[in-house]
């Protein structure tokens, strides 16, 4: 299984689709943008952005402004098993993405807005809650998992809005499922 506290794969196939650029991607001072966010493609090139709309892939590393760039640190997450390391890497480096398939579960969590450091939009436009209903639509925002507005490409249904949180118990936990896109009328 992939995954954090804050993002996990719970079932399904997954693909690894490459690596892309984060030159274009802005993260506030002493934020770490978290594995598990959403990104997307800019047009042709190798760059990634927040998803907004269409979300082709999920990081699998942290990433922050400074970064762990040392001799030391490539080791520590080159290690496997128990005494692995997981540091983030330096914002500018590329990333990887996997991508899973329609019908994949994932669980993810999050407070706050739709923003650079959270997968979970709980605030603001298509604010997710543990209220939210079994089968709601759902899309992305700034590479957060939100209820889909008009217009949105939706990519997930909500399976359980309610879950317990793993990594502050402030947080809302969901788990939803991966579906072939289509815009939400």
């Amino acid at each position: 299984m992939f995954g954090t506290k804050l993002f996990k794969q719970i079932t399904g196939c997954w693909d690894v689709i490459g690596y892309l650029s984060t030159n274009n991607i802005t993260i506030p001072a002493g934020v770490t943008m978290p594995k598990g966010t959403t990104l997307s493609q800019i047009g042709d090139t190798m760059e990634a952005q927040l998803a907004s709309g269409l979300g082709i892939g999920y990081t699998t590393q942290d990433m922050d402004n400074e970064g762990n760039t040392s001799d030391a640190a490539f080791k520590a997450r080159s290690i496997r098993g128990a005494d692995a390391i997981d540091l983030p890497i330096k914002k500018g480096q590329n990333l990887t993405l996997r991508r899973p398939h329609p019908g994949s579960e994932i669980e993810v969590e999050g407070l706050g807005a739709a923003a650079v450091g959270n997968l979970l939009a709980t605030t603001g436009t298509g604010l997710i809650s543990t209220a939210t209903a079994a089968m709601t639509p759902l899309s992305f925002f700034n590479g957060a998992l939100r209820v889909a507005q008009t217009g949105d490409l939706v990519q997930g249904i909500m399976l359980v809005a309610n879950l317990t949180p793993q990594a502050d118990a402030g947080n809302v936990r969901v788990r939803y499922r991966v579906i072939e896109g289509y815009i939400k009328a």
